[in-house]
């Protein structure tokens, strides 16, 4: 018996199942992950040089532990919100817009921090940046979309290296200047390769077919959420939670390391830019390294030999008596986490149908502010009364991230296994 399709497709809409018959997948210009190359590496060059030395020039300003904090956390809890809606108007209006909004106003929180020197012109920064992060699912699904079947770790790898390679360099150059001509008026210069950067933004081409992806449904964020209730987005779920944790390793890292090596060993600003360009120099050569390792091994086997590395060297970190033996460790630290860094990115677009993949890479990227909001908030409340708390708290947070890991490999959840192509990339029929 024939079966009516209007009957069908009342069902499918009645059970928010996907219609199989989508527009055809949209091509991987491999122009395109030049471009986003290029814009990394530029973008970075100017982002590393400020963020690095973010805690320092807030100190400087005036804010205490506490409110650097404070200003982390806005920061992070603005993006938090801004992450998920980023990702519902990258499938609706399409990547590149989103993605050239989100970089313009990160450029525009920068400037206004490094001239607005006032606690309140310093938060109405931190507010600005935070909706920059609605640009973060956007580069996330341009990179995965302009990669080859099973690359997409190698891709995401090739971007972070040459973003890892301006952090070696831009810091180094910020911290020796900074000691002769202060760290303001050489933060404010490093805006102009950031704005390069921008402009490089504005030439990546769209990957977003239109009429294919969650912008047909009513409501791209509840599509986006029951896509993470449904037994197929199990793996999105946990990876969800794997995000929420590395946000909070990022949210209380990012200001720590310039004001622990500050406060512990009494190095100058060429000190901090000796310490954040050796992190980025350990994290390129793990990158590079990484990148096609994960490919042919699986992302969550990479994953969990450079967890269980992490988790104990955080330990020996506050045990280091100079800072050229802090700096050293930290590097080899930064080598084994990066080499897995892009499994972070790889599995996360696995662990999702391309039909839901912008929306569930907002989600994942609000997941990941939460975490770095929580980060920051903690700083304070671990920082002050013994600064070896933080370290601890960076242990434990790897070792909870290993157990989820090895949750998913042992449920077999989608993206857990060792091949990526083992699942299929489209919405269900």
């Amino acid at each position: 018996m024939e079966e009516n399709p209007r009957v069908e497709e009342n069902v499918r809409a009645q059970t928010n199942t996907p219609s199989p018959i989508e527009a055809p997948v949209p091509p991987r210009p491999s122009s395109n992950l030049r471009v986003l190359m290029l814009s990394a590496f530029t973008l970075a060059l100017g982002w590393s040089s400020f963020s690095r030395f973010l805690s320092p020039l807030l100190r400087d300003s005036g804010l205490d532990i506490v409110r650097i904090g404070l200003f982390y956390a806005v920061w992070s809890g603005i993006g938090a919100v801004a992450a998920p809606a980023g990702g519902i108007l990258a499938d609706t209006f399409g990547r590149r817009p989103v993605l050239i909004a989100g970089r313009a106003l990160s450029l525009m929180g920068w400037a206004t921090v490094v001239l607005w020197r006032s606690p309140v012109g310093l938060f109405v920064g931190a507010a600005i940046m935070g909706f920059g992060w609605i640009s973060g699912s956007a580069v996330k699904a341009l990179i995965a979309e302009s990669a080859a079947d099973g690359k997409r770790a190698s891709a995401f790898a090739a971007t972070g290296s040459l973003d890892n390679l301006a952090s070696v360099l831009g810091p180094l150059a910020v911290g020796l200047l900074s000691d002769r001509l202060g760290l303001r008026p050489v933060l404010f210069i490093m805006l102009v390769p950031y704005f390069g950067g921008v402009l490089v933004t504005t030439r990546v081409r769209e990957t977003l077919v239109r009429g294919h992806g969650t912008a047909n449904t009513p409501s791209a964020w509840s599509t986006g959420i029951r896509y993470l209730a449904s037994a197929d987005g199990r793996g999105s779920l946990v990876m969800g939670g794997i995000w929420i944790l590395t946000g909070f390793l990022m949210g209380l890292t990012q200001p720590l390391w310039g004001l622990y090596v500050l406060d512990r060993y009494g190095v100058g600003y060429a000190g901090v830019g000796s310490l954040s360009s050796a992190v980025a120099l350990g994290a390129t050569l793990g990158q590079v390294l990484g990148g096609r390792l994960a490919d042919r091994l699986g992302y969550a086997r990479l994953m969990v030999a450079s967890l269980i590395c992490t988790a104990s060297l955080w330990l020996f970190m506050p045990l280091m008596p100079s800072a050229g033996l802090f700096t050293l460790l930290v590097a080899f630290s930064n080598f084994l986490g990066w080499a897995a860094a892009p499994c972070w990115e790889a599995l996360s677009a696995e662990t999702a149908r391309r039909h839901v993949r912008g929306a569930v890479s907002g989600i994942h990227t609000g997941m990941m502010s939460i975490g770095t909001a929580i980060g920051g908030g903690a700083l304070g409340l671990l920082y002050r009364p013994q600064t070896i708390l933080p370290f601890v708290a960076l242990a434990v947070n790897d070792v909870t991230m290993l157990a989820l890991v090895l949750l998913g490999m042992r449920l077999g959840l989608r993206g857990f296994g060792r091949r990526p192509q083992d699942w299929s990339d489209e919405a269900p029929s």
